[in-house]
């Protein structure tokens, strides 16, 4: 570090070594910016990359380990929990506390996944489908024998295919969308990145190979077991996705892997005082920006899926143009105007792609349907459906309010799990999620060790 001992002074501040935050410290530092660049895990690249026990599709992308940009200086391990005195970032990298001084912020934090609750998700042997695929890339294997996958969205064929791979029984992939007509319009514009697509079909010849069913237009009634998974009940769902009159079918599994899409994670642009605003297309909170990627604040910038899911791939074209013209306004030096056309029609495809994956998968409100009284919430503070329906009742139509009443939204998560489950609960009740204040986000938004409060407490020299 520079500046003095626990603050690190420089040009741009990185948020997330993922495809977009490598792509903007890249750009950044080879026109002569100091850049750091943090992220929380050890190793640069993000979710995506983590391949060392999976095969790696064919046509997606190189077979090396991403590497830090020659020129940046790269943190690992490392959390930012915020902003504090103007633009400067608090950090902590295991008990150390610290501080950045820069001139510019890039976000670039990714998306969280997102899971509508049903009666059982709490109970050992429910994760999430990219939880299971982490565990699988990291280790090699997963402890169960017999998985459901549930949910809706292309990751839950991507999932069930690596388990299989990996020697995992797959009793059955359950997806909530039954597409129909305008659905499969929708489904043209997929076209637009035919390696996507390929893909995607990969995927589905492996399943169909092993013998998987792939039950559309179905969700989960109830996961069931004293303990742990022992089964779960699946019932056919209209396209609202509300049940339909139909028996429910037992499935005997010892695990369920459950994802409903992805949110932005804009926590960490909210809190530094950017606007936010519900993006109805992908059914999440986004930074609101302009077209150099600025937020609202002008010295932070948003990029890749926490401003908007749209892949790996569009991730890095964001990153890779963002750095172009941040580095351009810094130093003074106008950026390529080919290089950033190029850059925005590929973006412009891919755009085209993700507005038909996002029709496809568009989640309905009958999901609200899905969790009976006793269901948590929000798990941080168990706050139940009960108990947010009672808060509805009694006037509460906002995120804010409900978090007062319910508490929903108040612990460590800081809503990042339960906002899109409240959002839908009030969106079922006619609360539109546009028309509705955005959550409110507050320093700090990750837990902040008390040790590191400690020792940067502590006078230089003394007892720490």
């Amino acid at each position: 570090m520079n500046g003095g001992a626990g603050t690190w002074s420089g040009d741009v501040l990185v948020v997330g070594a993922g495809p977009a935050g490598l792509a903007v410290a890249a750009e950044c530092a080879r026109r002569g910016l100091t850049v750091l660049l943090v992220d929380e895990n050890q190793r640069p690249g993000g979710q995506i990359t983590r391949r060392r026990f999976l095969d790696r599709p064919s046509g997606s992308g190189p077979d090396v380990e991403p590497s830090v940009p020659e020129g940046v200086s790269f943190r690992s391990g490392t959390v930012c929990h915020g902003f504090r005195d103007g633009r400067q970032a608090v950090l902590t990298s295991g008990h150390e506390l610290w501080r950045t001084r820069t001139r510019a912020v890039v976000i670039a934090t990714g998306a969280a996944e997102k899971v509508l609750p049903v009666p059982g998700w709490t109970l050992p042997g429910v994760m999430t489908a990219g939880a299971a695929q982490t565990f699988l890339k990291g280790s090699g294997f997963l402890p169960y024998r017999r998985v459901l996958v549930a949910g809706s969205g292309p990751l839950l064929l991507a999932v069930a295919s690596q388990l299989i791979s990996a020697g995992v029984r797959v009793v059955g992939v359950a997806e909530a969308t039954r597409p129909g007509a305008r659905q499969w319009r929708d489904a043209l514009r997929t076209l637009a990145a035919p390696g996507l697509l390929a893909q995607g079909a990969g995927y589905t010849v492996r399943l169909a190979r092993a013998g998987v069913r792939v039950r559309t237009g179905t969700g989960i009634a109830r996961i069931e077991g004293d303990g742990r998974v022992t089964g779960a009940r699946l019932r056919r769902l209209r396209r609202d996705w509300s049940f339909a009159g139909t028996p429910e079918e037992h499935v005997a599994c010892d695990a369920v892997l459950l994802s409903h899409g992805f949110s932005s994670a804009a926590d960490l642009a909210a809190q530094g005082g950017a606007d936010i605003e519900w993006d109805a297309q992908r059914q999440t909170w986004r930074p609101v920006r302009d077209v150099g990627f600025r937020t609202s604040v002008p010295w932070i910038r948003a990029v890749g899926d926490c401003a908007g899911v749209g892949g790996a791939q569009r991730a890095e074209l964001e990153g890779r143009l963002a750095g172009m013209l941040l580095a351009a306004e810094l130093t003074g030096r106008p950026a390529g105007s080919g290089r950033i056309r190029s850059l925005r029609r590929r973006l412009d495809r891919l755009e085209t792609f993700r507005r038909g994956m996002d029709r496809l998968f568009r989640p309905g409100l009958g999901a609200a349907s899905w969790p009976e009284p006793e269901t948590q919430v929000c798990r941080c503070q168990e706050s139940t459906r009960a108990e947010v329906d009672r808060a509805m009742d009694n006037g509460v139509a906002d995120l804010h309010a409900l978090k007062l009443w319910t508490r929903a939204g108040m612990g460590p998560c800081q809503g990042r799990i339960c906002a899109p489950v409240l959002s839908t609960l009030l969106a079922a009740r006619g609360h539109e999620p546009a028309r509705l204040p955005p959550p409110s986000i507050r320093y700090p938004v990750r837990p902040l060790p008390i040790a590191a409060l400690c020792r940067s407490a502590a006078p230089e020299g003394g007892q720490r």
